[in-house]
């Protein structure tokens, strides 16, 4: 019996985030319950390169044209992080591990975004004098992605969907996010699952902007539990779980509602690279 799968006019498909984390994930459930290839009925994107990289059997048509017989599968929504299965992400890491053939594990890795969001001069520096090395992903081919973050020791990412890219990391990775303030905690139900260490959550840092409001003051890096409210919501937190560092300048592009640039604060930072 041949399937057939509608993604068409999903919009979400063209971000590196969803379309490895989400549709990639639920296309590796349909397939390890159909057990044969499938068309993926999808107008968007690049598709085809996700589930030839994470070696998913799929084919991507355009249209529904000639495929009228097909029955029908239908996906569930779109996964947040916390549901993200564990076999999926053992599959991914297995790829990003054959990728990465030297086997390196060590390299300390800054991801600078191509257009907005970008980090700025002064803390790109920082980061190069201690050892770090600037890469770009927007034309970098997964392969290379998953090799580059499999091999990293330290990596430093502005709030992304290259945060996705967490997925190829080996578990002692220490991951430092510069977020804007917006959707401050999407990544952390994802970094539990892959840095999870006994129930210990203490190698995803989230640095967040000087202007965010917080509901209670912010902690700095230490062993004291505290409270922080966050769009109503009260979530313990500490270093046993994640850090928030109230450290983050954002500069606003008129042109863009998206910040140009971030700027970190240097002290703060280096407590933690």
């Amino acid at each position: 019996m041949s399937y057939k799968i509608f993604l068409t006019g999903d919009p979400t498909v063209t971000n590196h985030y969803h379309a490895l984390v989400e549709h990639m994930h639920n296309l590796f459930c349909a397939y390890n319950k159909i057990k044969e290839t499938a068309n993926v009925i999808c107008d968007k994107g690049r598709l085809q390169t996700y589930l030839d990289f994470c070696k998913i059997p799929f084919t991507v048509v355009m249209d529904n044209n000639g495929y009228e017989n097909s029955q029908t599968y239908d996906l569930p929504e779109r996964p947040r992080c916390k549901h993200i299965t564990k076999e999926y992400i053992n599959h991914i890491q297995q790829i990003a591990t054959d990728c990465n053939k030297e086997k390196i594990f060590n390299n300390k890795i800054v991801i600078q975004r191509k257009y907005n969001r970008r980090i700025d001069d002064v803390t790109m520096n920082f980061l190069k004098q201690n050892g770090y090395k600037e890469y770009v992903l927007e034309d970098m081919p997964l392969q290379e992605q998953a090799r580059l973050f499999n091999s990293a020791s330290h990596v430093v990412c502005v709030h992304g969907s290259a945060i996705a890219n967490m997925l190829f990391c080996n578990s002692n990775v220490r991951f430092i996010e510069l977020n804007t303030g917006y959707n401050a905690y999407c990544f952390q139900e994802l970094a539990k699952h892959i840095f999870n260490n006994g129930g210990l959550f203490i190698n995803h840092h989230i640095l967040l902007p000087n202007e965010f409001k917080h509901g209670l003051t912010p902690c700095n890096i230490g062993n004291i539990p505290y409270y922080h409210s966050y769009n109503g919501r009260l979530i313990k937190t500490g270093i046993e779980q994640y850090h928030i560092i109230s450290n983050t300048t954002v500069f606003q592009n008129r042109a863009n509602k998206d910040p140009q640039y971030v700027s970190v604060d240097i002290t703060k930072l280096s407590n933690l690279i």
